[in-house]
C-alpha cells in the first residue's frame, strides 16, 4: 500500500492516513518494530538529521486541514507565480522597461542553465525522496519518486529572485517571500530534504555568478532587444488584427 494524494484521502482523518503507514511498514522488509513504534535499519544504526527535519515538519501535516490545502496548492503551482511576475514585468511601460525585459532575459536562461545541471546531477547522483525512506512521512500531494536532488523548485525561484534582486526590480521582495514559502512547501509536503534546499540554492547562486559576469553583458543586451523585437511586432499584429475585427 502506498498513500497517494486523494480528495478522500486528503479529506480524511491523520490517525486514518498514519494506520495505511503502519501496515506499509510491517508490509516493509527494511523496519521492525522498536519500543517506540516501527524504525527503520538507518534510524537505529546511525543518526540522520536531514531525514528527521523532513519528519519532524511533515509531521506537522493533517493538523489544519485549510493550510494543508494551501501548502498542497503552493508547492504543486507556486511556480507560477513566477512565471506570471515574469510576464508583468516584460510588458510593463515606463523607462527601465528595457532592464526588465533584460532581467527577464537573464532569469530565463538563469532557469535553463540551472535545470540542465540538475538533471546531470540527477542522472549522476539518484537520492531517494523522503517519503520512499520513511513511510511515515505523509507524501500527500502523490509526487512521484524520482531524483530528489537538488530542489528544482527551490533552485529555479532562487535563481529568478537573486537576478530581482541585483536589478533591483520593484516586487523583488514580495517574490522573494514568495520563494521561501515554496522551499518550505516541499518540506512541509515531505517530498525534499533540507539538503536539497540548500543544494539548489547553491546551483542558483552559480548560475546567477556566470551569466552575470561581465563578458556576457553585450550577449544579452543583444537577445534583449531582438526578444522584444519579436514581442512587440507580434502584440502589434495581434492588436491590428482585433481593431480589424472590430471594424468589421
Amino acid at each position: 500500500l502506498r498513500p497517494y494524494h486523494t480528495p478522500q484521502a486528503f479529506l480524511s482523518n491523520r490517525g486514518d492516513y498514519d494506520k495505511i503507514k503502519i501496515i506499509n511498514r510491517k508490509l516493509h522488509p527494511g523496519s521492525f518494530q522498536g519500543r517506540n513504534g516501527l524504525k527503520s535499519w538507518e534510524e537505529v544504526f546511525f543518526m540522520n538529521p536531514d531525514l528527521d527535519i523532513v519528519r519532524k515538519i511533515n509531521s506537522l501535516a493533517g493538523r489544519v486541514r485549510p493550510f494543508d490545502l494551501m501548502m498542497d496548492l503552493i508547492t504543486r503551482y507556486g511556480h507560477w507565480a513566477f512565471v506570471i511576475y515574469g510576464l508583468l514585468l516584460w510588458f510593463s511601460p515606463g523607462k527601465d522597461r528595457q532592464e526588465n525585459r533584460r532581467c527577464c532575459i537573464l532569469a530565463f536562461f538563469g532557469v535553463c542553465l540551472a535545470s540542465i545541471i540538475s538533471f546531470v546531477i540527477g542522472k549522476i547522483w539518484f537520492r531517494k525522496r523522503p517519503f520512499t525512506r520513511d513511510y511515515r512521512i505523509w507524501n500527500f500531494t502523490g509526487h512521484k519518486a524520482n531524483a530528489s536532488f537538488p530542489s528544482n523548485h527551490t533552485m529555479n525561484g532562487a535563481v529568478v529572485v537573486l537576478q530581482l534582486l541585483s536589478m533591483h526590480r520593484k516586487g523583488s521582495g514580495i517574490m522573494t517571500v514568495m520563494a521561501f514559502i515554496l522551499a518550505f512547501s516541499r518540506l512541509f509536503s515531505g517530498v525534499h530534504y533540507p539538503s536539497d534546499l540548500l543544494g539548489g540554492t547553491a546551483v542558483a547562486v552559480l548560475v546567477h555568478r556566470v551569466l552575470n559576469h561581465e563578458a556576457l553583458a553585450p550577449f544579452f543586451r543583444f537577445l534583449t532587444v531582438i526578444f522584444s523585437f519579436i514581442s512587440d511586432e507580434a502584440v502589434r499584429k495581434i492588436r491590428c488584427i482585433h481593431n480589424i475585427k472590430l471594424i468589421i
